[in-house]
């Protein structure tokens, strides 16, 4: 019975393909960025291979019967704690039906076997990969294109209602075919599952038609080229490797999230900021959900508030991770400013001062230019004064007004007169004046002189208001 498996491995067992999602898409020109899984070169895997581990169903199971779902041609089990895949069974599927693969059939675990790996979608691997059969040829490189391992990687991720030889048989077909009973192929032999036509074409068609606009994605698979030594010359004169191809999940990198453009945003009174979440790592599309003083709420990725406090987003990605950062706005108090009014006489100084509500203010004064809370000026007229403060980019401003008092006005007319003989001087004065000071200390408002030679007499008047 051995025997028999091994002759019905030798046409596909040589090479196994591990699956692995990828998070770019592959074109014509893909790079080593545009593959979600890279191995290290000469990376080796210790695994057991279990052929046929689904097929034939042994009487008395289910239909589900098998130790990889969904089904295929080998079951890679990895135990190493330490090794390159994490712990877990693989599916596996042969691309090169040149070689066989002696390996235990249906038992997990199955033959010991170490080998290297190379993801199918990291083109600087895949220009490792040693020379090998099948028809066409395996490697090295060009002779699989990164295209038709992207066919390859499509298929895998696409199988999902396929019987598992169909896909087999499709892969060999694109890599390392025909299949041992594909009846396209010269000589289809016995005792392998059966193979139905229409479903192989139709798995081949799809990949053909889709596969340049797919994109492999993080959840999905992509595949891993499992390089193992060969025991035995195969044909004569091959070079000694066998190859499986495994199908690997991709890890999804994990979400985090941030907010700009800072997350600590200061704003006056009935000013507003802008906060965005922007998440980095995860799988697109993303959504958001804020939460905030007040009852606020949005699923918008950017939002614009004027309510103090702290700012909750939770943002979620495609693979249902999630990640919560927050945003804080402060809003300062509005500023406000008094500036008092000052009455002068013409060439009194008034001092004006302002008075804000917030002793961290900067000011500024107009006309005049002074930076200082108070200023001193005596101006010829009734002038307003404006001032500015500020904090930060809050601002507040009033204005302070200088009014100058009503001037009092006096005139004393020339007179003449014999010497020694008495004369009244009075003075033509406006009507705000209340008070007198002659020049020879009388303060009447009238005064009578006698003088014996010519003299001059003044007199000061003060107003009502002081002038």
């Amino acid at each position: 019975m051995k025997t028999t498996l091994l002759k019905l491995l030798g046409r596909f067992s040589a090479l196994v393909v591990v699956a692995m999602l990828s998070a770019f898409p592959l074109s014509g020109t893909a790079s080593a960025e545009d593959c979600c899984l890279t191995v290290p070169a000469g990376s080796a895997l210790p695994a057991y291979i279990t052929v046929y581990p689904n097929w034939p169903v042994p009487a008395g199971n289910p239909a589900a019967f098998g130790y990889t779902t969904p089904a295929s041609w080998f079951a890679v089990d990895v135990t190493a704690a330490n090794a390159p895949l994490a712990k877990g069974i693989y599916p596996a599927w042969c691309v090169d039906e040149s070689h066989f693969l002696p390996a235990t059939f249906k038992t997990i675990p199955g033959t010991f076997y170490t080998g290297t790996l190379i993801s199918t979608c990291d083109p600087i691997g895949l220009a490792n990969l040693p020379a090998h059969g099948g028809v066409p040829p395996i490697g090295p490189p060009p002779i699989v294109s990164l295209e038709t391992w992207h066919k390859v990687n499509y298929i895998l991720n696409h199988k999902t209602g396929y019987y598992w030889w169909n896909v087999e048989v499709a892969i060999n077909r694109l890599v390392g075919g025909p299949a041992p009973n594909d009846p396209a192929g010269p000589a289809p032999a016995a005792g392998y599952p059966p193979v139905n036509l229409t479903e192989v074409n139709a798995i081949l068609n799809d990949a053909n038609v889709n596969a340049a606009s797919w994109t492999l994605s993080y959840g999905g698979t992509v595949g891993v080229l499992f390089v193992l030594p060969d025991p035995v010359v195969q044909p004569p004169n091959e070079l000694l490797y066998q190859i499986l191809v495994l199908e690997v999940p991709c890890p999804v990198p994990p979400l985090a999230c941030g907010v700009g453009p800072q997350s600590a945003q200061t704003v006056c009174s009935g000013g507003s900021a802008t906060f965005t979440a922007s998440p980095s790592g995860g799988v697109g599309p993303y959504t958001f959900l804020w939460s905030g003083p007040g009852g606020f709420s949005s699923t918008d990725a950017s939002i614009t508030v004027s309510a103090a406090g702290t700012y909750t987003v939770v943002v979620s990605d495609a693979k249902k991770q999630n990640s919560t950062c927050s945003a804080v706005l402060t809003v300062l108090a509005p500023l406000t400013v008094t500036v008092n009014d000052a009455e002068i006489c013409l060439g009194e100084f008034a001092t004006l001062t302002a008075s804000p509500s917030d002793a961290t203010v900067t000011y500024l004064w107009s006309p005049g230019g002074e930076t200082t809370q108070s200023i001193s000026v005596s101006p010829g007229s009734k002038t307003f004064y404006s001032v500015v403060v500020s904090k930060g980019d809050c601002k507040a401003s009033n204005i302070g007004t200088v009014f100058l008092k009503p001037q009092p006005t006096v005139s004393l007319p020339a007179v003449s007169t014999c010497p020694g003989t008495a004369v009244t001087l009075t003075p033509v004065v406006s009507a705000n004046v209340v008070s007198y000071l002659w020049s020879n200390g009388s303060t009447a408002s009238t005064i009578s002189v006698s003088p014996t030679v010519p003299t001059t007499y003044s007199v000061t008047v003060t107003s009502d208001k002081g002038c």
